[in-house]
Parts: structure tokens; sequence; C-alpha cells
């Protein structure tokens, strides 16, 4: 395919499969409302590191935000590199959302402090890097292209996130993220094909949701 037609081909799609970022967040804003009126008891499905019960966060963690700054920062943000990702087709987004999130959440339990890990930083710090890695290795146009405006556009701050060192933020999550997305953006085809044999019902009906009309 020609880089123009593949640009407009990455506009048209991201048009099409823009409603579903919308349709996530609208998901972590709800869970957000909900914990709070409920005492923030849904804070048992956070992560914590090398417990039993901790493993569900694994993948609820990042439906799950500790005030209104830290869900507002991560909406903007995942919004932002959400676009880039999702522009290279839901599938691809949704396989890629699967596996970092998988990824990164085992590294945290299994390596971080002891702590209620939650929020959405990590998956979005690996959709970041799963970009970087795709055009590095020169996947398509569409790649290289969303790498340039993340990194423009996003990459100081996520760089910053991998150093901080507040009391209350999970450097842990924000490096497994990174790490999570390297491995992902260099293995997504066998990483593809695993999960279309582990769950090969939720594959077909990612395939069938992106081709729907």
């Amino acid at each position: 395919m020609e880089p123009l037609a593949e640009i407009n081909n990455a506009i048209v799609t991201l048009q099409l499969t823009f409603p579903t970022l919308l349709y996530m967040l609208a998901i972590a804003w709800a869970v957000f409302f909900i914990n709070l009126f409920a005492n923030r008891i849904l804070f048992i499905f956070g992560i914590i590191p090398r417990h039993l019960f901790g493993l569900p966060g694994i993948m609820l963690s990042p439906f799950l935000h500790g005030n209104f700054n830290h869900l507002f920062s991560n909406s903007i943000f995942f919004l932002g590199i959400g676009s880039l990702l999702i522009c290279q087709g839901e599938v691809t987004f949704f396989v890629a959302s699967i596996w970092i999130t998988l990824i990164s959440g085992s590294l945290v339990w299994l390596f971080a402090r002891p702590a209620c890990h939650i929020g959405a930083s990590a998956v979005i710090i690996g959709y970041w890097s799963f970009i970087l890695i795709r055009a590095y290795f020169g996947y398509d146009i569409i790649d290289i292209i969303a790498a340039v405006i993340g990194m423009y556009y996003f990459g100081i701050s996520m760089a910053a996130s991998l150093l901080s060192t507040e009391k209350n933020v999970s450097f842990e999550g924000h490096l497994a993220g990174l790490i999570a997305g390297f491995i992902v953006g260099y293995y997504y085809q066998e990483l593809f094909d695993l999960l279309s044999v582990l769950l090969p019902s939720l594959v077909d009906l990612i395939m069938k949701e992106s081709i729907a009309p």
C-alpha cells in the first residue's frame, strides 16, 4: 500500500474506532464513581504483589484510580496514545491491550513493592513503547508517524513518569508497562497466535467486531 493510502486508511480507521476508546474510558469513569460512593471498596481489585488475592488486579487494576486528578490525567494520555495505536486497527489495539495489561500486571505482581497498585499508566506507557518498537523495526509508515507524534506530544511526560519518586506513584508499574510494550511490539505475531490458541472465541469476537459495519 502506498504511504498516502496508508495514512488515509489510518485516518478513516481512527474515525470509525475512536468511540471504542470512549467506551473504555467511560467504564473507567463509571468504576471511579462507583468506587467513590462505595467507600473505595473496589481497591481490593488492585494488584497486591505476591498475594493470591492480588492476582485479579493484574487485569482489573487499569480501571481503578486513586483520585480525580489521577483519572483525568490518565484519560488524556489514554485518548492520545490510544488513538495512535487504534488507528492501526482494532485488532492490533485489542490484542496489544490484552497482552500489555497481562504482562505489565504480572511483572508488578511479581516484583513491585508491597502496596496496592492501581491505574492505567502501565498500559498507556505500554502503548507508547509498543508503537516505538514497531516504528524502530519499520513495520509500516503509520507505525513511524505514530511514533513521531507520540514522542513529540507525550514522550517527555512518559519518560519523566518512569523516574518519578513520589510515594503514591507506582514507578514499578510504569517500568513494567514500558517492558511489556516492547515485548508485545517485538513478538506481536507470536502473541497473536498464542492468544488465538488460548482464547479462540475471544480472538474471533475481536476479529468480527473489527470488521462490523
